[in-house]
């Protein structure tokens, strides 16, 4: 069985009622740009990624558990470690990639901070997140310019303009 025709699987789950402010039905948003961002650079034919859009506390208490900074982000990445299993996939299953946690008050601030939509800004944090799915770093300028060039690119396909001008 081919599996072309599958969406990623993308588990949405709104943990924090702040998310109720917008009119925007996330797992749609999600499972799409997901899917954009994975046909841009595909690990697997069927990945499985979970969201937790959740607060600044939330995010804050698992960047200090994680990363070991004592304060909130806009999102955080956990990759999944199995990119050798992606061998073992059994037919129509999905391969876990990772999760993403989201948080509203920074990513509502950073917006208003930078003239954009919540929406849009949105948008480009779940191709960013995506990416560090995939291994994706900008910790030097050789992996930002690579990074921010993917994101560029796959924000232009949604109409979104270039996020680092």
């Amino acid at each position: 069985m081919s599996l072309d025709h599958l969406d990623h699987n993308v588990n949405v789950l709104i943990e924090s009622d702040l998310w109720n402010q917008q009119p925007i039905s996330y797992s749609d948003l999600f499972l799409n740009v997901i899917n954009l961002t994975l046909q841009k650079e595909l690990v697997s034919d069927f990945v499985e990624v979970n969201v937790k859009l959740t607060d600044n506390t939330a995010v804050q208490i698992l960047n200090a558990q994680f990363r070991g900074q004592d304060k909130p982000t806009n999102i955080l990445s956990f990759p999944a470690d199995n990119e050798d299993e992606f061998n073992f996939l059994l037919e129509g299953e999905p391969q876990l990639l990772g999760d993403l946690a989201l948080a509203y008050e920074t990513i509502e601030k950073e917006a208003n901070d930078q003239s954009k939509t919540f929406h849009d800004h949105l948008v480009h944090l779940i191709v960013h997140g995506t990416l560090h799915l995939l291994h994706y770093d900008h910790m030097t300028d050789e992996e930002a310019e690579e990074m921010e060039g993917i994101e560029i690119e796959i924000l232009a396909t949604l109409g979104i303009s270039n996020p680092y001008i």
